[in-house]
């Protein structure tokens, strides 16, 4: 089969990763979705690609085969799939390192949050439904031309599209809308087209705080929004101090307004999000772990949040 972009096959020692945020699997380096705005393009410099263009290439892992004492040092953990790269990314379609993985994982009696802006994923139902997973979708805008500009990635109906199949077979669902660009991403338009399909919302700001990507992006918007330059200038002035902008407090406030025009009620964030229970919406929009995050979820369900490390 021929390509349209670099392959490396690589050895791993292992492919479950342990760090101060839990436990990390990716069966992939790089990223042929080439979002404009991954913050995971730092990788490079640590992976040999330095050279590289982020998104035009891909190194195939191989490791070996988990054991059992592995498994069971893996039981009662959550496993993050992917943190650095998109585990269903088109490559996957072939290498199938991603399932692999998964069957591998199966009787691990680990929890697995799977995030993906594929609908490839629909493809391991089969594996799914038998595992203590949660997948989410990102999307960022339900608008095709915005979201095409960004990345790679299939389109936004196909991703809504992926989470209702899921859903439908009974596998655990969120909608991860991120990175959310002020004034572009149409968050409250991409949770009414979701959130009969999901068991929860996470939403998450645009990340600008690397120069080289607030450069890029600030280009981007200069091109194509340039209305909007001044307000990213504001928020992005200084990139350190970004999530504590004003603008997101009002975003907050505006969609606690939209949580009550739908019956929704705001509960603490430290809930977790059980099965079967009503949608929850999580409005934090630090990208720092969600020090500040609130949440809200529909009626009176007792959930509980678990999965997003």
């Amino acid at each position: 089969m021929t390509h349209d972009y670099k392959i490396n096959h690589v050895d791993a020692k292992s492919i479950v990763t342990h760090s101060k945020i839990g436990c990390q699997a990716n069966p992939y380096v790089g990223c042929l979705h080439a979002c404009r705005y991954c913050y995971a393009q730092y990788m490079s410099r640590w992976t040999q690609h330095e050279k590289d263009v982020w998104g035009e290439f891909i190194d195939v892992k191989t490791w070996p085969e988990l054991t059992d004492k592995q498994k069971q040092k893996l039981a009662g953990k959550s496993i993050f799939l992917s943190s650095v790269t998109d585990p269903y990314g088109p490559q996957e379609v072939e290498f199938k390192r991603t399932r692999l993985l998964l069957e591998q994982l199966k009787d691990a009696d680990a929890s697995i949050h799977i995030v993906t802006k594929s609908d490839l994923v629909v493809r391991d139902i089969d594996l799914l439904i038998d595992l203590d997973v949660e997948v989410s979708l990102s999307i960022e805008s339900l608008n095709e031309s915005v979201a095409l500009q960004l990345s790679n990635a299939p389109s936004p109906a196909k991703r809504v599209d992926a989470l209702k199949t899921l859903h439908e077979a009974g596998v655990k669902t969120s909608l991860f809308v991120a990175p959310v660009f002020p004034e572009i991403s149409d968050i409250t338009s991409v949770i009414d087209a979701c959130k009969e399909h999901v068991d929860a919302v996470y939403c998450e700001a645009l990340n600008l705080r690397t120069k080289k990507n607030r450069a890029k992006i600030l280009t981007w918007i200069a091109s194509n929004f340039p209305e909007l330059m001044k307000l990213y200038l504001d928020v992005y002035s200084d990139p350190k101090m970004s999530d504590e902008h004003t603008y997101w407090d009002k975003l907050k406030s505006d969609l606690v307004d939209y949580a009550n025009e739908n019956d929704l009620m705001i509960t603490a964030y430290e809930s977790l999000i059980k099965k079967g229970c009503s949608p929850v919406i999580d409005i934090g929009f630090t990208h720092t772990g969600y020090k500040s995050a609130a949440s809200i979820r529909a009626d009176d369900a007792d959930a509980s949040r678990k999965g997003l490390q």
